[in-house]
């Protein structure tokens, strides 16, 4: 998939070298006042971003066309790119994020990096080169992490539908708390969930099924006694 490389990957509506200036202080002050400023610059750019991903029009941009390239080549975790995709978007709605959230946490990362500030960049291509393959590549890992995440222990936080009643019953809930996996189950089998289904859903085994459930159950027997 390949999209316009003669198009800068950051569309910035201020001269080049009044950016080079905002860069740079936010990078050499790191402070709030400072990151702000740069934040604004970028919005645009980073919305063009999000329409990108969000229409599946994804050449269209050249940073999310070589992202797409990247999450399909990498194995770690193996996948189909519709399952990577698919998987990450769920990750978003269920944490009530946008791309565009996810971009600006990477800005943040980007500027806490350590690396060389010039006092000036005078070739434009290549500064917004280096800053939207940073970004890209930290959006990358945060996508892998999930996606990593999401195979280990069914990362996502299964939620009961609005007032759902179910039995009254005593449980740890710290453990349910610090085991997305355990939550996960948890709250399906409430759901009358068949087990075969939530196998499926959670991508686990059988086996790995058992040793949550027999966690659960003496987390009650504790509790019980």
């Amino acid at each position: 998939m390949r999209s316009d490389t003669q198009v800068l990957p950051l569309d910035i509506n201020i001269p080049f070298q009044e950016f080079v200036k905002l860069y740079r202080q936010a990078n050499l002050s790191q402070s709030d006042s400072d990151f702000v400023k740069l934040y604004n610059v970028l919005q645009p750019a980073f919305a063009s971003w999000q329409e990108a991903w969000v229409s599946k029009n994804y050449i269209s941009n050249i940073n999310i066309s070589s992202l797409i390239n990247i999450l399909v080549k990498d194995d770690s975790p193996k996948g189909s790119i519709d399952w990577k995709i698919n998987t990450y978007n769920e990750h978003l709605r269920l944490n009530n994020l946008t791309l565009l959230d996810e971009l600006n946490y990477c800005l943040v990362e980007h500027i806490r990096k350590d690396k060389h500030i010039y006092d000036r960049y005078y070739e434009e291509k290549n500064l917004l080169f280096f800053i939207a393959k940073d970004i890209k590549m930290f959006l990358f890992k945060k996508i892998r992490k999930v996606l990593a995440n999401h195979k280990r222990c069914g990362d996502f936080k299964i939620k009961l539908p609005r007032n759902y009643q179910y039995w009254d019953i005593t449980l740890d809930t710290s453990y349910i708390q610090t085991n997305k996996l355990a939550n996960n189950i948890f709250f399906l089998l409430v759901q009358q969930v068949q087990v075969n289904d939530i196998l499926s859903m959670l991508s686990i085994s059988h086996k790995r099924y058992k040793e949550i459930i027999e966690c659960l159950l003496q987390n009650l027997k504790q509790l019980n006694k």
